[in-house]
């Protein structure tokens, strides 16, 4: 039996699922309830070593990160792989087999980032430990819901490459090693900003999960696809993250 890809969701959004499960119907999925940002008491999750006081994350930024973090303690108590999605994902159908393959060549693998931000560059580990950068076409959320189909039936193998850092936590995979070093290393959540990876004398501001991820890809087994498993529609204006709180 194949372990489902658990997706996160918010209650108050459902039609966001819904359309999920009509553009990825040929996957085995599993509905999360997503926290509710604006209804979380910070001062709880300050007291049990989750987020520092002096976080800024937005209510929705905050609900987002809690959720996934439910997901890799899970990962850890039952130690079992967790695929996990947010509710804008469209995954290509071969999915399960292409991870199937890469499971098998990476023995110790921590984390598969099967989708990521286009709009952010990614960096990937080099010679020397030199950080060499990535770059993929942003695609607008109009063109994707036009052309998805497409995209589903790629058969198109990717390559996995070895991360240093990227933004996004759209679909992932997480092995309970990986999620046991998320864990110690990204809590209690906190400001530090990485270094943005095309001017390492700029700092990437730390508003989110992802940011914070991307702090610790390089102290991991992580690995990114490329072409992407997963594209992300990113619609700022429709994102629960960004209009929460």
């Amino acid at each position: 039996m194949l372990n489902s890809i658990k997706v996160i969701s918010l209650d108050k959004t459902p039609e966001r699922f819904l359309n999920f499960k009509k553009i990825n119907a040929q996957l085995p999925i599993e509905r999360i309830s997503a926290c509710e940002g604006a209804m979380l008491k910070k001062e709880e999750y300050i007291e049990a070593g989750i987020c520092s006081r002096e976080l800024e994350y937005s209510a929705g930024a905050l609900g987002c990160a809690i959720s996934h973090i439910r997901l890799w303690q899970q990962a850890v108590s039952e130690n079992s792989v967790r695929h996990i999605a947010e509710d804008d994902a469209i995954i290509r159908d071969d999915f399960y087999q292409v991870f199937t393959d890469a499971e098998k060549h990476f023995k110790d693998w921590d984390i598969f980032l099967w989708g990521y931000n286009y709009d952010w560059p990614v960096g990937l580990s080099s010679y020397f430990d030199t950080v060499s950068s990535l770059e993929v076409k942003n695609l607008l959320p109009d063109f994707l819901y036009k052309n998805y189909h497409a995209f589903k039936i790629e058969k198109k193998k990717p390559s996995l490459l070895p991360l240093v850092s990227a933004a996004g936590t759209g679909f992932y995979s997480v092995s309970p090693q990986g999620a046991q070093k998320l864990l110690k290393l990204c809590l209690p959540l906190s400001m530090e900003s990485p270094k943005y990876i095309k001017d390492e004398s700029l700092l990437w501001h730390n508003n989110g999960l992802d940011v914070e991820m991307s702090r610790h890809y390089r102290l991991m087994n992580s690995y990114i696809s490329f072409p992407s498993m997963a594209l992300m529609i990113n619609n700022y204006n429709n994102s629960t993250i960004q209009n929460e709180g």
